[in-house]
């Protein structure tokens, strides 16, 4: 296959292309408000009860608003060093030993985790603001990385595997708020897109 030939280098090179085409994709997708009635006639358009101004594209979105803009960023290099590690985790065990056994134990880890506290995020969320939930999960995210890339024995992994409890549980549901929080109305929809 595709792999053999060319070596695992390929995977990040086709998810870096793959990210740029959806980048593309989602700058040149239309306003929805640009289309809102047409064709329809005067008493079935439905009005938005919002001061209605134009909202702009993507990029406009992100140049007049630096904190997004930043976010944005934080979440591609956090997710950047986040990509090949879930690609290449199996490869990772068998190096260390293990097998397809002791990979089912990091996914049943790291899940077991995520979902508890994914679940509890909103409890959270009103006693820590999403800004300082999101920088946690980014440096327990890097703390994870670290950690991987220096464990030398199984039971070393699986012991990083519940730094879990602290990056994508939290990271998906207080980037989805937190989006919201730093746009506009009529941008929030947008700033979700981009924050998932």
């Amino acid at each position: 296959g595709i792999i053999e030939r060319y070596s695992a280098r390929i995977l990040m090179l086709g998810y870096i292309c793959g990210v740029g085409l959806v980048a593309l994709a989602l700058h040149a997708m239309p306003d929805a408000e640009d289309y809102r009635g047409k064709g329809l006639p005067e008493d079935r358009i439905i009005r938005s009860p919002l001061k209605e101004k134009p909202s702009g594209g993507y990029i406009d979105m992100l140049r007049s608003n630096p904190t997004l803009l930043l976010f944005c960023l934080a979440a591609a290099i956090c997710f950047a060093g986040q990509t090949p590690v879930t690609v290449f985790q199996v490869r990772i065990i068998e190096s260390l030993g293990g097998g397809t056994g002791e990979f089912g134990k990091v996914i049943l880890i790291q899940s077991g985790m995520e979902l508890p506290i994914m679940m509890a995020s909103s409890r959270i969320m009103r006693r820590i603001k999403p800004k300082h939930l999101l920088v946690v999960c980014f440096f327990s995210y890097a703390l994870r990385h670290c950690l991987y890339a220096q464990a030398t024995s199984l039971n070393q992994y699986y012991t990083v595997c519940f730094i879990s409890i602290l990056c994508y549980g939290i990271w998906g549901v207080a980037s989805v708020i937190f989006a919201n929080l730093i746009v506009p109305h009529e941008q929030t929809v947008r700033a979700q897109s981009l924050a998932s």
